[in-house]
């Protein structure tokens, strides 16, 4: 199979339309349980074929922000904050949609939950950057959630060790910036 060459410029483009016409010809308002809105994309994509393509064009997306980050001209407080975070919480809402859910407690899926917590942290650490240190610790707390899976009724699976460590130092940062000595202790220990 060919690979595509992967988007270059800021507004970074996936083709969402080549989704369009696979699976149902409706599109939903809302996610199956109350979630965000899909715009169509998710209502189209039915199949398990289409909705792991949908998964692979988010993934590309995220790897797309991810090389955003790195550059020397995003590293700056602005564009942090205006370009950076939003096209990774832009990955985050679309993982939502094509679970269905409306948050990340609810992913069932592992790989969307592994997408999710690289996608929060990316967003969290954009914000750090900028100094918005409210935002930052709301992004790291998402990745808490999604980093914890549900083994069993009642109990945790640590699957994603090293991602909820992260989310947690990420979040105690945070916390500590904002002056909540208390909270900051208490997610460093926890990593």
């Amino acid at each position: 199979s060919s690979r595509r060459p992967a988007p270059r410029g800021p507004a970074m483009p996936i083709d969402y339309g080549r989704f369009a016409g696979i699976g149902d010809s409706g599109s939903e308002s809302e996610g199956s349980d109350g979630g965000p809105a899909d715009d169509g994309f998710v209502g189209r994509a039915r199949s398990e074929e289409s909705l792991l393509r949908a998964f692979v064009a988010i993934h590309e997306r995220r790897l797309a922000v991810d090389r955003l980050a790195a550059r020397p001209s995003s590293q700056n407080a602005e564009a942090s904050r205006n370009l950076v975070a939003p096209a990774y919480d832009d990955v985050c809402s679309r993982l939502l949609a094509l679970d269905g859910v409306g948050g990340e407690a609810a992913l069932r899926s592992a790989g969307h939950r592994a997408e999710m917590v690289v996608a929060r942290l990316g967003a969290g650490r954009a914000y750090a950057a900028a100094g918005d240190w409210i935002a930052a610790e709301e992004r790291a707390a998402c990745a808490v959630e999604a980093a914890k899976i549900k083994a069993q009724e009642g109990q945790e699976s640590d699957l994603l060790h090293e991602s909820l460590a992260d989310a947690l130092l990420l979040r105690a940062r945070a916390r500590f910036h904002k002056r909540d000595c208390t909270g900051a202790r208490q997610d460093a220990l926890a990593a």
